[in-house]
């Protein structure tokens, strides 16, 4: 199963992962994406070979992570939809109660990318997997190999719990990402759409109960 343990997945240099990725063909990234368990309080790192340092988010990295958001949001055309504050990022990625864990990479010592992801699981193979909901690197270091880096990692940490799947969504207008993860190996799955109620949905929704089909 998928556990909770960070173990040692980032030793030495980047390692080459063999892995099978999916890719559902409808949120969005800039060279982003759209990944859980818990990490433990381990201390985790590796730098690569061009400097970049890979590493579990901590507290201080928060309002990096942030503006970083605010920027893929940008990239997205989606700035309206963004209204998570710094607080709500330090809730949801941070602490034993934590939502979804978080990389981040640096480069000579400043944040420039992230990685947000959490479980998934398959009926169909009942299995666990990983889901990357956010991957973002910020645009002046791109083409450095700091989006690799980083999703590397965290397709090492699906490897190292038995995750049998690793998936994420990419704008479909975004072809500079899909080409990207083909590059890695990924399946882009057309077929998919994804289907969304907000919280007055889900409100709306849950009083429905009853009322038919």
């Amino acid at each position: 199963m998928c556990g909770n343990n960070y173990e040692n997945i980032i030793k030495g240099s980047f390692k080459k992962i063999k892995w099978k990725a999916e890719v559902f063909c409808h949120a969005g990234w800039g060279l982003g994406c759209r990944m859980g368990g818990v990490m433990a309080d381990k201390e985790i790192s590796n730098k690569g070979e061009q400097g970049i340092q890979v590493r579990p988010a901590l507290q201080a990295d928060v309002v990096f992570i942030h503006a970083l958001i605010s920027d893929l949001a940008d990239f997205e055309s989606l700035q309206h939809q963004f209204v998570a504050s710094v607080a709500d990022l330090e809730q949801g990625l941070i602490g034993v109660d934590r939502a979804a864990e978080a990389l981040v990479a640096e480069v000579e010592g400043q944040v420039v990318a992230y990685a947000i992801f959490f479980p998934s699981y398959s009926t169909f193979i009942g299995k666990a997997g990983l889901w990357l909901e956010d991957l973002y690197v910020k645009p002046e270091f791109r083409g450095r190999g700091v989006g690799k880096a980083l999703i590397t990692a965290v397709a090492g940490l699906a490897e190292q719990r038995g995750c049998q799947r690793f998936e994420w969504s990419v704008l479909d207008w975004n072809q500079r990402a899909i080409d990207f993860y083909q590059s890695l190996g990924a399946d882009v799955m057309p077929d998919w759409r994804t289907a969304r109620l907000d919280r007055e949905g889900i409100e709306t929704l849950a009083g429905c109960e009853g009322e038919g089909d």
